[in-house]
């Protein structure tokens, strides 16, 4: 069995999950969520839950509101994106406490404590461990949806790069954070390695120059 703790907004050392096993149980049989109360392996579930925290941290890790309450690593080491703080100066390594601190101000204008731990994180942190119960939150799918290889603009035609990366997408735990995060789409990249036969054929096309006329900055 995983050993969960949960962060209360304290810092909790070795702090590994936003919400615990018990209250998952709960709030997903208050929203009638079969997949999880059908599931009788708590050791899935417990993994789920320690997935889902790898999987909000790492998804929304440069789009989160604010600072870590303490990014220093020596001082009290904070493992997790939350708790959060207004003010990168105010550290624990420079004598503050976190009563002390400047308080977080959400995308809404709503001021949070920096000793704490929002609802909205807490309840997505048990949407994603629905999700990772079943499928991975942050998962890469093959498909030609979202890279352009070739595009004209007077005539509408679009002609896309075979097997180009996406990313798996849930609105409704973007909308949960939507306060707390900037939602906005993950830009993706991708590196496309072509032997010198492939880019000569590709230059004698034209499709290269197109290619990279269509996507220079």
């Amino acid at each position: 069995m995983a050993t969960l703790t949960k962060e209360d907004g304290s810092i909790v050392s070795g702090a590994n999950v936003y919400s615990t096993l018990q209250e998952n149980e709960v709030y997903h049989e208050d929203n009638l969520n079969t997949v999880w109360t059908d599931e009788n392996d708590d050791e899935k579930k417990e993994a789920a839950l320690l997935r889902a925290t790898v999987g909000l941290d790492s998804m929304y890790r440069e789009r989160w509101v604010g600072f870590k309450s303490n990014h220093n690593s020596v001082t009290a080491p904070q493992f997790l994106a939350w708790p959060r703080k207004k003010d990168k100066t105010q550290s624990l390594a420079n004598d503050f406490v976190l009563a002390n601190m400047d308080k977080l101000v959400d995308f809404d204008g709503i001021e949070i404590d920096v000793d704490s731990i929002p609802t909205e994180l807490h309840r997505a942190h048990m949407e994603v461990a629905l999700v990772e119960l079943t499928q991975p939150f942050v998962s890469t799918l093959l498909n030609r949806d979202n890279m352009v290889k070739y595009e004209r603009v007077d005539v509408i035609e679009t002609e896309f790069f075979r097997n180009s990366p996406a990313i798996a997408h849930f609105p409704h735990i973007d909308s949960l954070l939507a306060s707390l995060a900037s939602t906005a789409a993950v830009k993706l990249g991708a590196v496309i390695g072509l032997t010198e036969g492939e880019q000569d054929a590709l230059k004698a096309q034209g499709a290269f120059d197109r290619w990279f006329n269509a996507h220079k900055v």
